[in-house]
């Protein structure tokens, strides 16, 4: 996978740490996700 760019987020880097390791977040970005057990 080559993955090239920047995309601004508006957000601090804390709600976009929280946000990476929210479980229910990433299922909504990404497809196909399914919880882990």
């Amino acid at each position: 996978m080559d993955l090239q760019g920047s995309h601004p987020i508006d957000a601090t880097p804390q709600q976009v740490w929280e946000a990476m390791n929210d479980p229910a977040v990433l299922m909504a970005c990404i497809p196909a996700a399914t919880p882990a057990t």
